[in-house]
């Protein structure tokens, strides 16, 4: 039985930039990784179950290149409730994530 999960990104709202090229992870604090894409990232790990419909873990944030200790609920509206704050302290945040209505199909390449 899996007890910990990942999340990858597979769908992004502008998966290209201006110039039309692949977003990059230009903010990322390691220098080495802002050459990757984000679209294909790793963007939550280490999931696991911390109540009913509730999931804890750590995400990384690629509009701001900081990790972030993160919980994932799972509401009644089928939408998922985002709760994170930053590794080590200071700020935290919410977001409600809701499913795309529409299916998408893209290829990750590096």
């Amino acid at each position: 039985m899996r007890d910990r999960a990942l999340r990858t990104d597979f769908w992004l709202r502008a998966s290209l930039d201006a110039d039309g090229k692949p977003v990059r992870d230009i903010r990322n604090r390691d220098r080495r990784y802002r050459g990757r894409q984000v679209l294909g990232l790793t963007t939550f790990s280490g999931l696991a179950v911390s109540g009913p419909g509730r999931w804890s873990g750590v995400m990384y944030n690629p509009d701001d290149g900081r990790t972030y200790n993160a919980s994932l609920t799972l509401m009644t509206s089928g939408s998922i409730r985002v709760e994170g704050c930053r590794t080590g302290g200071g700020a935290c945040g919410k977001r409600s994530w809701t499913r795309a209505k529409t299916k998408v199909s893209a290829r990750v390449k590096n």
